[in-house]
C-alpha cells in the first residue's frame, strides 16, 4: 500500500491525539519491551474468566 502524503508533509511533531496513535511505534514495543507483551497476554487470559464471574 502506497502512502498517499509524501514524508516531507508529515508533523514534526503529532499534535493530535490520532496523529499520536497513527506514529506510536507498536513494532518496536513490542519487540523490545517484554511488559507490552505480557501485559496483553494476561488482558487476554483473564477476560473469559472475569465475563464469566460477571456473568454469575
Amino acid at each position: 500500500m502506497e502512502n498517499p502524503v509524501p514524508k516531507e508533509r508529515y508533523m514534526k511533531f503529532p499534535y493530535t491525539m490520532t496523529a499520536k496513535v497513527v506514529f506510536f511505534p507498536y513494532k518496536h514495543y513490542w519487540k523490545h519491551a517484554w511488559f507490552t507483551r505480557f501485559w496483553l497476554g494476561g488482558i487476554l487470559v483473564t477476560m473469559p474468566i472475569m465475563w464469566k464471574i460477571t456473568k454469575m
